[in-house]
């Protein structure tokens, strides 16, 4: 179960922080209680929310983790944020460019369709191979999903 949480939480965490190492959160999160400090924060975190600034930088200062192993698919993943420090500056004054603008909706869109093929071609797979590991796994990662809290 802890590399099914620690890839879910690295993966969710990884766009918006550096320096998450998977396997040292796969060790720590087996004791259900994580504790991670000054992480950086990504400059390409916002890059796909269309936001009039741009991150110059920024650290986390505490990111607690808190795993309820014993009740997995009925209790939140917990994310408790702590002093966080978020330098912005304003993007580049440009002219419109519709071109610009087309294009970048475009990358955006495609990026999306490429994950839902992705995801699509996983269920063929899993469904093709009944493996009741997978099966579980999956629920285990939609239900940690809509679990999750954030504070």
């Amino acid at each position: 179960f802890e590399k099914v949480v620690s890839d879910f939480l690295t993966k969710l965490l990884g766009k918006y922080v550096e320096g998450l190492n998977k396997e040292t959160l796969r060790i720590a999160i087996w004791g259900g209680d994580v504790a991670l400090q000054n992480l950086q924060i990504r400059r390409e975190a916002l890059d796909l929310i269309n936001v009039p600034f741009n991150i110059k930088g920024g650290v986390l200062g505490k990111l607690e983790i808190t795993v309820p192993w014993r009740k997995i698919m009925s209790a939140p993943i917990v994310l408790k944020l702590s002093d966080l420090h978020v330098i912005v500056g304003p993007r580049k004054e440009q002219k419109w460019d519709t071109t610009l603008e087309t294009e970048r909706d475009q990358q955006i869109k495609q990026k999306k369709l490429r994950k839902l093929e992705r995801i699509k071609s996983e269920r063929r797979q899993q469904n093709t191979n009944n493996a009741p590991k997978d099966t579980f796994t999956s629920q285990l990662v939609a239900k940690m999903i809509e679990n999750i809290q954030i504070y």
